[in-house]
């Protein structure tokens, strides 16, 4: 990340790494570099693993040049306030165990997104807690703040408007589609108020910041949409005086030189004032100098694959009506980060595609240029070699003590429990009824008790995290856990102790490339050999005990993704490349080997595009016909087929079924019958719409749709209400009569045979399968849930039903210090006693050396001596006093303020409910009563303010924690509902 900004002394450049932020002057010169030290833990075998970083790979920054603060959202998941002129640390703030997403700054506060789906609000001359909330989904990695108001754009699609004082939710809008930009850190507002937001699709919307209310929508491909679509036109802005300037981060369909779209929008009605339809696209922004637009942007070639790779870093200048001015370009690099300006000196980072660092990374150019011709920039300044040691200019992170490792974690409840993983969990979890295993994509492997949640071991798949590709699904044989790495090596490890038995490295052969990135799918270990596919085309089998090759089969151009084993043939559907062409010029193709000797036993190729990297699906014969491998083909005409198997009568296919406008279907599911307790088997499969299906399969294919679950209907799944449509590519699980689908909004449960709704768990995605253990208490469900969660929930603790509540977000926001927030920023004073944050729930601030701001505790009040035992002491015993009282904030939408404000026996109600909830959760006792009542949304809204008084040993955290339990698992609003009060909790603020 980079960014440039002017200082009252001078003018600086800041720019990020994974473990340090350096600033530069404008000429080049190195100014200082701050290092700090990535999460780092020991794992089995004494092997080393470093957690991964925020997903582009460095750290987010704010500065701000009023004070002079630069704050900094390492990677090690504390931010730091340090002091531009020397970089010396001012504050740090350690509370969050997550990484940060983005980091914003405004009005004296520093906002912090999280990868666990939080908003961190901290004061940003003290470094003291203000509050939080928590949302259902992560953020966009670019967010903003517009005089008073957050906008946090989720990736799912939800435009957030948060009050940045006080935390409560504003207002917020849907934009249908995934709203994810790559190196624009910033949103773009026009100084009347308008922001400007867009989604995957191409559509931008403007809207009034304060109110949330939309102005315009416009489709930026208007005119230039084909009907081959990639879907991913993403869209940078700049704002220039009452033009907003539209740059497509993608080309636009049927041009052969790969053109994207630069055009300028009116900012009041948006419409189209000049469009360019012949420059390139670009990722890394604009900005405004000298009355001219710059931009960077990359001409592109194209593979015959199909593939796009940047060659070139181009920056390029216009003037207000769209006309060329200047361009430079440099081959054989790429630009990282956004453009940034300074006084008429424009500043690009460029990463270097021919040079490597001596870490194997590549190596990056910090370039300066005029924006007007005639104008000298500095000259070039060659920087030392940076090998990642310390100099004697550079300032280190000063190391808090280390804190004593953690008692073994063990659920509250058997069976249910959480642990994190580094980041992703795409490996799909199995478990041997003693522990269960999981990986995530950057190399990280958990071994987890079933019954307790306590890590059995740890272990890293790839050291270092350096790579983030799919591994393949995890699994376990013979007490050996065999697994797929994110670094596409191999591995095999002891199931009880983790340590490692053996691992094959991936070298992909100098004459082929990769068809793939990943090792999707289930691999199979049959005959003492584990037999697994590879990204470069070749399906290979390992020996088992050395993890030596046996045998390869080619399948180039084509790769396999899971395979299965039936009477000594190992059988895998292949596929070109990671995404079905448009133009259907890639197909797929069903291939059979011998499973000891890697002799093909068919290849037929198929008429459209396939995949599968879940459980295959294979069905036995009957006298009249043979037995099948059943799968789905995707777009232009999706169908479901079954081929034929066997070493002698194998590769015919044997029925096909069309499933027109199911699009994307990505796998399906063959249940047996006789599981279901029906005659015939039935197929599952669910598209990108959000429709589950159900058929009855005969001995020559689909005969009768038993259901179909459409799970957008708000009727039948209240808590979609207002979420995109639930899809995924993930396969589904069957476990006695229920069937588990992952999509992409979280977990659908229903009954298999009649489609009939019985639970979910919607708070964030599923990438990967899931695995499910029957218990006589009722199904231990394991998964991994995005964005780095791995968890097992059982009908005691899985989240309830909101009973028509919105469930999209709680906002359970916490005040953490008693005193009034802070005011407008001023400068930093030289010297200062400020008070040490008061206790949460949260970990506890590390103090640092602080050359600015001491942060020294105040000093303990004065005792008075005990009275002496002679001494004829008349002073009264003074009775302990009351503990204070925990306030709790409901925002209750659908029913007005003068409805509640009015209605007396209403509020009784909500406060009788609260009291009866967290009284059963907490020890000792609680008593509820009614503060008062606000308006909020201009009366439409109202704000129950409640005053919850503790007694019996209630502890203010026990009973702050069971309300945003409460709130996060939809119990609160259950209970509201249940109270006969007709409104949608919309929020909860609870305050110490």
């Amino acid at each position: 990340m980079i960014r440039a900004s002017e200082l009252a002394d001078n003018s600086i450049i800041l720019v990020s790494g994974t473990d340090s932020l350096g600033c530069l002057n404008v000429d080049g010169s190195r100014r200082w570099v701050f290092r700090f030290s990535r999460k780092t833990e020991v794992m089995a075998d004494n092997e080393t693993f470093t957690y991964s970083a925020r997903q582009d790979g460095v750290s987010p920054f704010a500065v701000d040049p009023a004070t002079g603060l630069v704050y900094l959202a390492a990677t090690n998941n504390i931010v730091y306030a340090l002091d531009v002129r020397t970089g010396s640390v001012v504050w740090t703030w350690r509370v969050s165990s997550s990484s940060f997403e983005s980091i914003s700054f405004g009005d004296g506060r520093v906002f912090a997104f999280t990868t666990d789906f939080k908003l961190w609000t901290i004061d940003a001359l003290t470094g003291d807690d203000l509050w939080n909330a928590e949302f259902r989904r992560v953020s966009s990695i670019t967010t903003g703040y517009f005089k008073g108001v957050i906008v946090r754009p989720d990736v799912d699609g939800i435009v957030w408007g948060i009050n940045a004082t006080s935390g409560m939710g504003l207002w917020r809008f849907e934009t249908g589609k995934e709203i994810q930009y790559q190196h624009d850190p910033d949103l773009h507002f026009h100084s009347s108020g308008i922001g400007f937001m867009m989604n995957l699709l191409g559509n931008i919307w403007a809207y009034n910041v304060t109110s949330g209310v939309i102005l315009w929508k416009v489709d930026a491909h208007a005119g230039y949409r084909g009907s081959h679509d990639d879907n991913d036109d993403r869209q940078t802005f700049e704002v220039w005086g009452d033009l907003v300037i539209v740059h497509g981060e993608g080309s636009y369909n049927g041009n052969p030189q790969g053109y994207g779209l630069l055009q300028a929008l009116d900012v009041f009605t948006g419409e189209r004032v000049w469009i360019r339809d012949d420059v390139y696209p670009g990722i890394c922004g604009m900005v405004i100098s000298q009355d001219l637009l710059v931009y960077t942007s990359f001409p592109s070639i194209r593979t015959d694959k199909g593939s796009t790779f940047s060659y070139t870093a181009k920056i390029s200048a216009v003037d207000i009506n769209g006309n060329d001015v200047w361009s430079v370009q440099k081959d054989d690099a790429e630009c990282v980060g956004q453009l940034q300006e300074l006084g008429g000196i424009i500043v690009a980072l460029q990463s270097d595609l021919l040079n490597k660092t001596t870490a194997g990374f590549r190596a990056s150019n910090m370039v300066t240029l005029p924006t007007t011709n005639g104008v000298s920039c500095p000259p070039n300044v060659k920087s030392p070699p940076d090998t990642g040691g310390v100099s004697s200019g550079d300032v280190v992170a000063p190391q808090a003590p280390a804190p004593p490792p953690p008692p073994p974690y063990v659920a509250d409840t058997p069976y249910c429990w959480r642990q994190s993983f580094s980041y992703k969990p795409l490996g799909s979890p199995t478990a041997d009824g003693v522990r269960a295993y999981g990986q995530d994509n950057t190399g990280l492997i958990l071994a987890v008790y079933l019954e307790t949640g306590a890590i059995a071991w740890k272990a890293t798949c790839g050291p270092d995290g350096t790579d983030a590709r799919y591994p393949s699904n995890v699994i376990v044989v013979d007490g050996v856990v065999y697994l797929g790495c994110s670094n596409l090596e191999v591995q095999a490890r002891d199931a009880v102790t983790g340590h490692l038995l053996w691992r094959h490295k991936h070298v992909t052969p100098p004459d082929r490339s990769l068809v793939t990135g990943s090792l999707l799918g289930y691999p199979a270990v049959v005959n003492g050999k584990i037999i697994m596919t590879r990204p470069d085309g070749f399906l290979r089998a390992l020996n088992i005990t050395t993890g030596e090759e046996v045998w390869r089969y080619d399948t180039f151009p084509r790769a396999v993704d899971s395979v299965g084993v039936v009477d000594g043939v190992v059988y895998g559907i292949a596929r070109y490349g990671e995404e079905p062409d448009p133009n259907n010029l890639y197909r797929g193709a069903v291939v059979a080997v011998d499973v000891d000797s890697g002799v093909e036993v068919f290849a037929r190729d198929l008429a459209y595009w396939a995949m599968d990297h879940g459980h295959l699906n294979f069905r036995d014969g009957t006298p009249s016909t043979p037995p099948t491998l059943v799968y789905s083909t995707g777009s232009p005409d999706p169908q479901l087929q079954a081929i034929t198997i066997g070493n002698t009568t194998g590769g015919n296919i044997a029925w096909t079924y069309s499933i027109n406008g199911n699009d994307g279907v990505y796998t399906t599911l063959v249940v047996p019958g006789a599981d279901l307790g029906l005659p015939n088997d039935v197929i599952y499969f669910n598209n990108d719409k959000g429709l589950v299906t159900a058929l009855s399969l005969g001995p020559n294919g689909p005969t009768d749709v038993l259901w179909t679950n459409n799970l957008m209907e708000t009727a039948v799944w209240p808590e979609m209400e207002n979420l995109p449509a639930p899809w995924g590519w993930a396969q589904s699980t069957y476990s006695a009569g229920l069937l588990y689908v992952p999509t992409f909004q979280g977990m659908f449960v229903i009954n298999a045979t009649s489609g009939a709704p019985q639970w979910s768990d919607l708070r964030s995605r599923h990438n990967s399968i899931i695995h499910v253990i029957e218990r006589p208490g009722g199904p231990q469900v394991i998964f991994g849930r995005y964005l780095s969660t791995f968890e097992s929930v059982t009908p005691e603790c899985r989240p309830a039903r909101p009973a028509g509540g919105f469930s999209a977000m709680y906002t359970n926001m916490r005040v953490l210090t008693s005193r009034a927030l802070s005011p407008a920023p001023s400068p930093v004073p030289s010297t200062s006693s400020l008070p040490v944050p008061s206790p949460s729930p949260s970990p506890a601030q590390s103090p640092a050396a602080a050359p600015s701001v001491s942060r020294s505790p105040s000093p303990a009040p004065a005792v008075c001596p005990p009275c002496p035992a002679a001494a004829n002491c008349s002073a009264p015993a003074q009775s302990p006093s009351a503990p204070a009282p925990v306030t709790v904030a409901l925002g209750l939408s659908g029913l007005p303020y003068s409805l509640v404000k009015a209605d007396s026996k209403l509020r009784d109600r909500v406060a009788g409910a609260v009291e009866k909830l967290v009284s059963g959760k907490v020890t000792g006792s609680v008593r509820v009563r009614v503060l008062g009542v606000d308006s909020a949304a201009g009366g439409k809204a109202a704000v129950l303010r409640l005053s919850l008084q503790r007694s019996g040993g209630a502890s203010a955290s026990a009973v702050s924690s069971a309300v945003e339990d409460a709130a996060l698992s939809g119990k609160l609003q259950e209970v509201v509902l249940a109270a006969k009060v007709p409104g949608k909790v919309r929020s909860v603020v609870v305050q110490v």
